[in-house]
């Protein structure tokens, strides 16, 4: 424990507060800091610490070099999602607390294509507080908190929208997969959702699979098919219904088509080959959708 700590007096002492922002800002800097979040030996108090330098320096790096610059061999905590359009970058990782929990931390960097000014945008977890999320309209204050591995083009017309798949856990029982939209306003403030996923006649935000932290469950999306596929997940036992802690994968899978700017729910879908035969894949697909869909 005691090489721990003094790893991280090495890499902190004298780099906060004012003498951070006198000190150039490099990836092997921010390689340094990361070794600390890393670090199981190491108290979450510090840890917590050393994120807050951490996405501090990130942010400070990211205005003065770009996202280009970005070598993730020297990061391979955090995960970058680049739009096909190169105008939107999104970085996130997380820090694990020793019960086994995640705090997530994220920055998002937009250019304007008519003005050429690039805005970046710091998220923040508030995944354990959040209620009913599927229904939220959220944003950099709010954010669900998590680690996302999917970016997916799904603009229609002239407003950008992006399709984010994510994994997290706030909590140590249970762990989420996420699917949401990320778009920008006209003044070029982040939002995070949209109303176009349906089911059932209602209308939600995003999608949230909650479950079992040692399960395993997917949750992809394929462009081809414009199909975006899950685990179906039920308790083991009808007494644990409503605990997500107690929830897994039965082995069948639902999903989501999109039609029309919608996405549009359907149930029992065959998860084999998605990108196989896609026309008409997607054709007995929509013969499942309700009727006036």
């Amino acid at each position: 424990m005691k090489k721990h700590l003094i790893l991280w007096l090495l890499i902190f002492t004298g780099m906060s507060g004012i003498n951070s922002f006198a000190q150039p800002v490099s990836l092997n800097k921010l390689a340094l800091e990361g070794q600390v979040l890393l670090d199981r030996n190491i108290p979450d108090t510090i840890k917590i610490t050393a994120a807050a330098d951490f996405i501090r320096d990130f942010e400070l790096y990211l205005k003065r070099y770009g996202p280009d610059s970005v070598n993730t061999t020297s990061l391979p905590f955090v995960s970058r999602l680049t739009s096909p359009d190169k105008l939107t970058d999104v970085f996130t990782w997380n820090l694990k607390r020793a019960e086994d929990s995640f705090i997530h931390y994220g920055l998002v960097l937009n250019k304007n294509k008519k003005t050429g000014e690039t805005k970046l945008f710091r998220l923040e977890d508030k995944g354990e507080t959040i209620k009913n999320p599927e229904t939220k309209n959220l944003g950099k204050s709010s954010w669900m908190g998590c680690l996302y591995y999917s970016l997916t083009d799904i603009s229609k017309g002239k407003k950008k929208m992006y399709l984010l798949l994510g994994y997290g856990g706030n909590t140590p029982q249970v762990r989420r997969k996420v699917a949401e939209i990320i778009s920008f306003n006209n003044v070029g403030d982040i939002q995070l959702g949209a109303p176009i996923f349906q089911k059932e006649n209602k209308t939600f935000n995003r999608v949230v699979l909650e479950y079992n932290a040692k399960a395993t469950v997917s949750l992809k999306y394929f462009p081809e098919s414009s199909l975006l596929i899950f685990d179906f997940l039920v308790p083991v036992s009808d007494i644990y219904l409503g605990n997500p802690a107690f929830y897994g994968p039965d082995g069948s899978y639902n999903g989501f088509l999109k039609k029309g700017g919608k996405f549009k729910f359907v149930q029992d879908v065959d998860a084999r080959n998605p990108t196989e035969n896609k026309g008409n894949r997607t054709k007995q697909i929509e013969r499942k959708l309700p009727q006036g869909n």
